[in-house]
């Protein structure tokens, strides 16, 4: 088994988590600009969010929405490949609920 798996979800390795309010989320998730600028300002004040390799650089890879929460996620790509899944900190993990 590969170092680390064993104490890492599959979900946590691919999905970046944001502490941000559903109304903010709102306000940024339809407009690639301002959800990469947001994206870039929660980098430089909390790069332990992050992975290592985000800081090379990243293009916006596509959107998704869950049919059970009806909340659009975005998704991007590393430079390295790598793509990861925004989760916004107010749905919780593997998005079964919303969280107070």
């Amino acid at each position: 088994m590969a170092k680390g798996l064993a104490t890492e979800s599959l979900c946590d390795c691919c999905t970046i988590c944001l502490p941000l309010s559903e109304e903010q989320y709102r306000q940024i998730v339809d407009h690639a600009g301002k959800f990469r600028q947001f994206l870039d300002h929660c980098h430089q004040q909390m790069p332990e969010l992050f992975p290592e390799d985000f800081s090379q650089g990243y293009e916006m890879k596509d959107c998704r929405t869950p049919k059970k929460l009806q909340v659009k996620l975005r998704r991007i790509k590393l430079r390295s490949g790598a793509a990861y899944t925004i989760r916004p900190s107010f749905l919780m993990p593997y998005m079964t609920a919303r969280t107070e």
